[in-house]
């Protein structure tokens, strides 16, 4: 009878050693989750800034093309305008006066300094398409990069936040 009773007690200590690691292992696992789910709440935030940063970004750059090819078709007119002032230089054959050759000069003078400031305009703007195009770029990696790391963590907790589904390996 003592050996069934000492039996029954180490059975009976071993069982209790065994709940108190499985509820030590269990502590541990509730706290990697919590861990994790603050970690997701986290990248869900980022990944949402990152996403309205993108969207605004996209908004900005189609505005910066709109104003540079806008741009582009000033100078593209301003061009022209110079090239047909220079050839509409009075001819020789006509004895045009000298105020005549005067007033031709100021016009080109005048056509190419119309020019000079549609391409000044024109490469600022362009230059600054550019770096909303960058800018655009690497927030798109970015949200990418984020989307990327939320869903692998959020394939981590899948089980945790739907522990109903079949798990699938």
């Amino acid at each position: 009878m003592i050996d069934s009773t000492t039996d029954l007690q180490a059975v009976q200590a071993s069982l209790d050693s065994e709940q108190a690691l499985l509820r030590q292992k269990q502590a541990i696992a509730t706290e990697r989750v919590v861990r994790l789910e603050v970690r997701h709440q986290a990248l869900v935030t980022r990944c949402r800034e990152a996403k309205e940063e993108t969207a605004d970004l996209a908004l900005e750059l189609e505005q910066a093309k709109f104003v540079f090819m806008a741009d582009r078709g000033k100078l593209d007119a301003a061009i022209a305008n110079a090239i047909s002032t220079v050839e509409a230089k009075p001819k020789h054959e006509s004895c045009p006066t000298p105020e005549r050759f005067g007033i031709w000069n100021r016009n080109v003078s005048e056509a190419r300094e119309l020019q000079s400031q549609a391409e000044r305009r024109y490469g600022d703007s362009y230059a600054y398409y550019l770096a909303v195009q960058w800018k655009w770029e690497a927030a798109r990696e970015r949200f990418e990069a984020l989307a990327g790391e939320e869903a692998d963590l959020r394939e981590q907790l899948q089980p945790v936040l739907d522990p109903i589904l079949p798990q699938v390996s």
